[in-house]
């Protein structure tokens, strides 16, 4: 969610506000912005300039929905004013974290138990790889994965179960000669064997064996990596 706000010239100091509707949340917040997760409003400066800035925040919702923002601006110590511009939309859900959100409640999206590491089941599995295989992370279970080679044709065959749409999580293979060094490695289209709940698929890889060497698979959220 981008806010851009272009004060009056002349402008010595100005300060923004937006109240989020009940079921949203908030998270990574620019320009030193504060989220106030009690009263569900965020909250920029005060900015002692007259200069415009692109504030944005990143939105958490269970569901795509359609919903309706207020926002207000005060500059130069006067009273709040209801800011323009669009005040309405549909906000798609956005994977991980509404993931999060809707599993495990309210406050764990800013949380320690938020942490794509985290392994609060104790199952050995973290919350991202949790997601990503459709697990339940308040119960202690393991990824679905069978893994066969055909030494007829030289064909390694991967099945397991799959997020259909994983948001900003990215899921892909790299192989290594000597597990220290890995590079992108492309299987090829997946095939879809079983449409599952929850957006939940169980597909199948094949790809040629190689002559030697290791294949991993790799989980990647903003910056971290699995």
């Amino acid at each position: 969610m981008v806010l851009v706000v272009t004060p009056a010239p002349g402008t010595e100091a100005y300060a923004v506000e937006e109240q989020l509707p009940a079921g949203l949340s908030a998270r990574i917040v620019s320009n030193d912005g504060r989220y106030d997760r009690f009263l569900n409003k965020l909250k920029w400066g005060p900015f002692f300039d007259d200069q415009p800035r692109t504030l944005s925040f990143e939105l958490i919702i269970e569901a795509d929905a359609q919903v309706t923002f207020s926002g207000s601006v005060s500059v130069d110590g006067s009273p709040a004013r209801v800011a323009t511009g669009d005040t309405s939309g549909i906000v798609p859900a956005n994977g991980f974290y509404s993931w999060i959100l809707a599993e495990l409640g309210q406050a764990a999206p800013f949380s320690a138990a938020s942490s794509p590491s985290n392994d609060s089941d104790r199952d050995q599995t973290g919350l991202l790889e949790e997601y990503v295989f459709g697990m339940d992370p308040q119960a202690a279970d393991k990824p679905v994965f069978d893994l066969k080679f055909d030494p007829a044709t030289d064909e390694v065959g991967l099945t397991m179960r799959l997020r259909k749409k994983p948001g900003r999580v990215k899921v892909g293979f790299r192989e290594s000669q000597n597990l220290a060094n890995w590079s992108a490695f492309d299987p090829g289209e997946a095939t879809v064997l079983e449409e599952l709940e929850d957006g939940i698929q169980k597909v199948r890889y094949v790809w040629k064996r190689a002559d030697q060497g290791f294949v991993r698979l790799r989980l990647a959220l903003d910056e971290i990596d699995q």
